[in-house]
């Protein structure tokens, strides 16, 4: 049977989340367990986060992230508005 693909964006950063809590011999060091999820201490939601990236659910543009970081980008490339602030909003509470 082949592999099955990420669905999500989340399942990703939950397996790479996982991954850096394996404790082994051949590797330098692990996350703590104490140390909150990724989901958690990037401050995403992910139930927000999932339901943008789904087949043409991605209603931020070109560019998505926390409010300061989409005015940061649209200054770069000369845009003097950003398309998606109240999704940003919901997605990456402050």
């Amino acid at each position: 049977m082949p592999p099955k693909p990420f669905r999500l964006f989340t399942d990703y950063l939950e397996l790479v989340d996982w991954t850096g809590r394996a404790v082994r011999k051949d590797k330098r060091g692990a996350i703590d367990d104490h140390i909150p999820p990724i989901l958690h201490r990037l401050n995403i939601d992910p139930d927000h986060w999932q339901a943008h990236m789904q087949p043409h659910g991605n209603q931020f543009g070109r560019a998505i992230g926390r409010i300061d970081a989409l005015r940061l980008h649209a200054e770069h490339v000369g845009q003097r508005w950003c398309q998606g602030l109240t999704r940003s909003a919901r997605l990456f509470p402050a």
